[in-house]
């Protein structure tokens, strides 16, 4: 398996990944590659993706939404 090295982390980084790792009894090694893992597990979603997503969710709950375009735009006109 390859190896990564990671320079310049910041002291209160990697503070806060050792309590992590030591709250979650695994080493910082562990503790560092399981995030990586979580973050590479998935594709960073566009504004636009995020903003669909949200649409579909909100479609369903049955609450009407306006579109708050319109509204700016009504805002900027007066």
């Amino acid at each position: 398996m390859p190896d990564m090295l990671i320079r310049g982390v910041p002291q209160h980084i990697l503070e806060n990944l050792k309590k992590r790792a030591k709250k979650n009894r695994r080493s910082l090694q562990s503790e560092a590659l399981l995030i990586m893992e979580e973050a590479a597990r998935y594709e960073t979603a566009t504004g636009a993706q995020l903003a669909a997503g949200i649409r579909q969710k909100l479609a369903g709950s049955g609450t009407e939404f306006s579109d708050s375009a319109e509204i700016i735009r009504g805002g900027r006109k007066a």
